[in-house]
């Protein structure tokens, strides 16, 4: 018989092994579900009057708090562990671990057709220490460090302040500026232009460096972090939203376009291309074109030999290669001179624009090609067009239907319901939705009772930019809701003999897959049948002319 003999003292020992087993088990379980289980939502705090920042950095993220208050107290509870980030303007505190999330770039803006044209920091300083009740800032700029900060200004949403600059019942607003539109005009502050700044932002006096800061992480809170990593589902994830969004870069991703108004190739405008070389007719104008990411014009006369002769213009086969040095990527059709030459002149004009890889707009073999939008991608940013003409002005020396049909070719009608069902369609498919009407009257500088009509529904519909055509002279720019309507850009190459027809302008537009941001109007002048970009004295008085055409229009929209 064997007989086990143990001790008291191992037996307790023994006893106790599965329970410390078990507790260290339990301890692991613990810590693991600790590392692994997805955190809370994070506490954020943020020195301001307003939370509309922490939105605007992080859309979509999940906060169990936010917490304002002066700078000295949020970052006492950072450290004290009852916020989990800090988020800084200017400069990172010491001792803190800090990521840079990006740029807060104010932008001092006035209505687009105020007269001021800058400011310097002095005279930005005056007007908000003695008239802090002209100035409007965005309510995320509610910050301190900056020259309005504890200054009795009116703080809104930046949208808000651009709408209310826009019906013009404030002088001057400060949003940040990705938030800008083209009601707004930005102002240089010292002579420097942030929108220039991409390069050097720190060469625009009031950009600012975003950080996100927490205090230093205890060896297992960085463990914690590893893991959470691993598993990709970082703790800081929320931060990665603000590399989304436009304050990350906010000069990133801006293309161009330029819009300019009535091409007619015939007549004195032949014979001066058949002479000098159809590139003459753009030599001043096609660096400028060209270096635009996109550029559009209205083509009013067919091009090519083919068709008989009905109405007024057919250019030579040869001109289409002026268009094409000038760097024009897309022209409308809709007008009153696309079938000058029958129906076999415009399928001639689309079949030739096409060899020259150019693109057009609102002509069509039957009218469902007509009014079917164009679509181009440039810089990750897709802009669609649509292009109409009304149609009591058509005039042919024989029977046909200008407007197309289930079968035949022509143009797309001006008819207001299916211009909005047109834009609501393509709304959802485009960044930015461009509208080209052909309307009004000749010669008068102010817009049909229905060129506005059309214009504003276009507007309301969806329509980010109507540009116009047809009445050979400029009228003037509207600001409507979200949209920007140019009732008409003039002439561009024309051969017409009243000085009034010898101006224009082109437009240039700065957007984003957000929309539109700026307009810039670049006056131009008709010498010969040659435009030419003007300079000095007489760039300022065709400006001021189409701001005069512009300023009755400027009443608040619905």
């Amino acid at each position: 018989m064997l007989v086990l003999i143990v001790r008291r003292q191992m037996l307790v020992r023994l006893l106790w092994l599965p329970i410390l087993a078990f507790l260290a088990a339990g301890a692991a379980l613990t810590a693991l579900a600790w590392l692994a289980d997805p955190p809370p939502p994070p506490r954020l705090g943020l020195a301001a009057l307003s939370a509309e920042l922490v939105f605007d950095l992080f859309p979509g993220g999940r906060f169990s708090e936010v917490v304002l208050g002066g700078e000295r107290q949020l970052e006492e509870s950072l450290v004290s562990g009852d916020l989990d980030y800090l988020l800084e303007i200017g400069a990172p505190g010491d001792g803190l671990v800090s990521w840079p999330l990006g740029y807060l770039v104010p932008a001092v803006v006035v209505p687009f057709f105020s007269e001021r044209q800058g400011l310097d920091v002095r005279e930005l300083e005056d007007l908000l220490f003695f008239r802090p009740e002209q100035v409007l800032v965005a309510a995320e700029l509610a910050l301190p460090g900056f020259p309005w900060s504890g200054k009795p200004v009116q703080y809104l949403p930046a949208g808000q302040v651009v709408e209310t600059l826009r019906e013009n019942r404030a002088a001057l607003g400060i949003i940040p500026l990705q938030a800008r539109r083209p009601a707004v005009r930005v102002l240089p502050l010292g002579g420097v232009d942030p929108r220039e700044c991409a390069d050097d932002p720190e060469a625009y006096p009031l950009t600012r460096g975003i950080y996100l800061s927490q205090a230093p992480q205890s060896l297992p809170d960085r463990l914690r972090a590893w893991v959470q990593n691993r598993l990709r589902n970082p703790i800081d994830a929320f931060r990665l939203l603000a590399q989304q969004t436009d304050y990350a870069d906010p000069w990133a991703g801006e293309v161009s376009l330029l819009a300019a108004g009535d091409i007619m190739l015939d007549r004195d405008v032949k014979k001066s291309g058949l002479e000098k070389g159809w590139e003459y007719l753009f030599a001043e104008t096609a660096p400028l074109l060209r270096s635009a990411d996109l550029s559009f014009a209205n083509l009013e006369s067919p091009i090519g030999a083919a068709g008989r002769f009905i109405n007024m213009f057919q250019a030579p086969s040869q001109a289409v290669e002026g268009l094409a040095f000038a760097g024009l990527d897309v022209l409308s059709l809709a007008n009153n001179h696309a079938l000058d030459y029958h129906h076999e002149g415009l399928l001639e004009t689309m079949r030739l624009l096409r060899e020259y890889g150019i693109d057009w707009v609102g002509a069509g073999r039957n009218i469902e090609e007509a009014r079917r939008p164009l679509i181009r991608e440039v810089g990750g940013v897709k802009v669609g067009f649509l292009a109409y003409t009304e149609m009591w002005f058509v005039y042919a020396r024989e029977p046909i239907s200008w407007q197309a049909t289930p079968d035949e070719p022509g143009v797309a009608p001006a008819e207001l319901d299916q211009v909005v069902e047109d834009v609501h369609r393509l709304r959802g498919q485009v960044d930015v939705l461009v509208v080209s009407v052909h309307w009004g009257k000749e010669y008068v500088h102010e817009p049909t009772p229905e060129q506005m009509s059309l214009a504003r529904a276009a507007a309301e519909a969806g329509a980010d930019i109507v540009l116009g055509h047809h009445p050979h002279v400029l009228q003037g720019i509207e600001f409507w809701g979200k949209g920007v309507i140019a009732y008409s850009l003039g002439n561009f190459v024309f051969d017409l003999n009243l000085p009034s027809t010898w101006e224009t302008v082109l437009l240039q537009f700065t957007f984003t897959r957000g929309g539109v941001r700026d307009l810039d109007i670049i006056p131009a002048y008709i010498s010969g049948v040659q435009p030419r970009i003007l300079e000095g004295a007489h760039r300022e008085a065709v400006y001021q002319r189409l701001r005069q055409y512009s300023l009755p229009l400027m009443a608040p929209s619905s």
